[in-house]
């Protein structure tokens, strides 16, 4: 039983447990009563003990997920600290922290994704923008960094269908015409690359337009 009552509190539902059991003491209180022939003792003292209940449980919940929420966010923001710093295995730490606290936050494995993939560790980059993903099946930055990881793992097939799924959530997302047009130029389809080099000099890509000019391209 003490077992049992350890496991709740480290998962933090006792006070989700609280508020339930308090809705049920007006119940008790009336059984009481019918009981002991006590009406209505009973009754009121147990709603008035099941009012004080669910409030001070709610407020400790949500305090609760409150620090929890902050804290999440304190390790993400060190996290882009170390990694503007170009400290990525610092923030790697600090990105697995955050996602330990929030499984949810998208932001978090994103982030610890980019990091994973400048330390040129693609497999585990490509693992956590798949859970951005999940978590937020629009995130087209994701699947722009995804299909980066795919290219440099050698799968430009692969990485054509993460730059298409970017370019048809934003079809002004510049780099993701670059980078799909890098794919394209790995496959030996260089027209498609030029054309979507192209696509992306239109849309004020300086790298784009400065590769065309070196090629004699216009756009």
């Amino acid at each position: 039983m003490v077992k049992i009552v350890m496991i709740m509190l480290s998962q933090r539902k006792v006070y989700v447990y609280l508020q339930l059991f308090s809705l049920v003491m007006p119940l008790l209180g009336y059984i009481m009563d019918d009981t002991h022939k006590t009406w209505p003792i009973s009754f009121i003292t147990f709603t008035l003990i099941g009012i004080v209940m669910f409030i001070w449980s709610h407020i400790r919940h949500k305090k609760t997920d409150d620090k929890k929420d902050v804290r999440a966010v304190d390790w993400i923001g060190k996290g882009c600290t170390m990694q503007i710093a170009g400290n990525h295995q610092e923030a790697i730490i600090a990105f697995t922290k955050a996602c330990e606290l929030e499984a949810g936050v998208v932001l978090a494995y994103y982030a610890r994704g980019r990091s994973y993939w400048e330390l040129g560790n693609v497999d585990q980059a490509i693992k956590d923008f798949n859970k951005a993903i999940e978590l937020n099946p629009k995130f087209i930055e994701a699947y722009d960094k995804r299909g980066l990881c795919y290219v440099k793992s050698g799968n430009p097939a692969q990485a054509i269908e993460d730059f298409n799924k970017a370019i048809a959530l934003n079809s002004k997302y510049a780099i993701a015409y670059r980078n799909r047009g890098v794919a394209h130029g790995m496959m030996g389809n260089h027209e498609q690359e030029i054309t979507d080099t192209q696509a992306a000099a239109r849309l004020g890509l300086e790298a784009a337009q400065t590769f065309l000019k070196s090629k004699g391209i216009t756009w």
